[in-house]
C-alpha cells in the first residue's frame, strides 16, 4: 500500500480515501483507462464517493484486509514508473 504511494504516487482507493488527483483515481468518466474498459480488459470503473471513481474494489490501495495484490491500472502505473527512472519507453 505505502509503496504505492510513495513509489508510482497512487491514491487511496477506499471511501473519502486520497482526495488530491492520482494516477488511479478520476473525477469524470471517462476514466484515463478507458481504452482498457471499452476493449474489456478492465472491468468498468467503480464510483468510491461522491467525488472519485477507481478502477477496482481488489487492490492493496483499498486498503482491506483480503486484498492481496495492486489493481491492473495500479500495476500499469507501477510499470510506467520504473520505465520513467530507467528512461526506457513504455510499450504502450
Amino acid at each position: 500500500h505505502e509503496f504505492g504511494h510513495a513509489f508510482a504516487r497512487l491514491g487511496d482507493e477506499y471511501e473519502e480515501g486520497s482526495r488530491d488527483d492520482a494516477p488511479n483515481l478520476f473525477k469524470r468518466e471517462p476514466a484515463p483507462w478507458g481504452p482498457l474498459v471499452q476493449a474489456r480488459h478492465l472491468s468498468p470503473p467503480l464510483r468510491r464517493d461522491a467525488d472519485f471513481f477507481v478502477p477496482s474494489d481488489n487492490c492493496f490501495l483499498n486498503n482491506r484486509p483480503a486484498q492481496d495484490r495492486f489493481c491492473p491500472v495500479c500495476q500499469l502505473e507501477i510499470h510506467a514508473r520504473i520505465a520513467e527512472l530507467a528512461g526506457a519507453p513504455l510499450p504502450w
